[in-house]
Parts: C-alpha cells; sequence; structure tokens
C-alpha cells in the first residue's frame, strides 16, 4: 500500500539550501508516526475514527492525518490512495486550485 502522494514542487522558493523541499526520510518517519504506527496490530473497528474501515473510510482517515501535518511551505498532500488488492482501491485527491 502507497497511503500517501506528497506534491513536491520543483524550483519552490522556499527549498533549503541542498534544494530539497522535504528529505524522504523525514516524509517516511511522517507517515509511520501518523498513519503506519496507529494502525500496526490493530483491529481496525477499534481505532478511533474508523469504526466502519471501509477502503473510503481508511482513505479519509489516512487523508485526515496527512493534511492537517505542518508540512513545509511548497508540499501539501495531493492524493492518497488505499489499495484492497491489484485492482480495487479507494482514492482521495485534492482538486485543482483548492487550498486545503
Amino acid at each position: 500500500m502507497s497511503p500517501a502522494a506528497v506534491r513536491l514542487p520543483r524550483g519552490d522558493p522556499s527549498t533549503n539550501a541542498t534544494g530539497w523541499v522535504i528529505d524522504f526520510g523525514h516524509l517516511d518517519e511522517v507517515v509511520k508516526e501518523l498513519v503506519l504506527k496507529p494502525l500496526d496490530h490493530r483491529y481496525l473497528n477499534d481505532v478511533e475514527g474508523l469504526s466502519n474501515p471501509t477502503s473510503e473510510n481508511i482513505v479519509l482517515w489516512v487523508w485526515d492525518r496527512l493534511a492537517v501535518y505542518g508540512w513545509p511551505i511548497g508540499v501539501e498532500v495531493v492524493r492518497v490512495r488505499v489499495s484492497e488488492n491489484g485492482h480495487s482501491w479507494a482514492e482521495k485527491a485534492r482538486a485543482r486550485g483548492a487550498v486545503l
């Protein structure tokens, strides 16, 4: 499962001295802490906000956690997809031009 896609704009003026917008190691840690850790070895029905853990509800749960994280300027969550298998998934994407 790839829990999130994060937009990393090229040439954004907010990049640091290395030209990075965000370190992928940091991104991994955020996803682990906000998404994977709360779900690990848990009965999903017992996770707060997931009493009905359909793929659609899991996508919204993941989105809500990642969208409010204090990302650097220029970094935003634009798509979250939860896959049930190779051909079934639920997805939430930010509409173009929308502001989170």
